[in-house]
């Protein structure tokens, strides 16, 4: 994924939920645009969750993004 892919979604109007899925199976929600900055080389995202924690990314590791319904468990 790029970045500009992921800014696309984050920039929406409206903005709408959207998760980012991993490499490693897991997804990241991301509820509000303010949740998710690229950085200035466009290779890394932070997400911020609810509670205030905060996972950096690499965008390589960033397999898919999803928005509308939720992604299913992977098996």
């Amino acid at each position: 994924m790029t970045a500009d892919q992921v800014l696309r979604l984050q920039n929406a109007a409206p903005f709408k939920p959207y998760w980012i899925l991993l490499a490693d199976g897991r997804s990241l929600t991301v509820k509000h645009p303010d949740y998710v900055s690229v950085s200035g080389e466009n290779e890394i995202i932070s997400v911020e969750d609810d509670s205030g924690g905060v996972e950096i990314i690499d965008l390589a590791l960033v397999i898919s993004l999803r928005y509308g319904t939720p992604p299913t468990a992977r098996v």
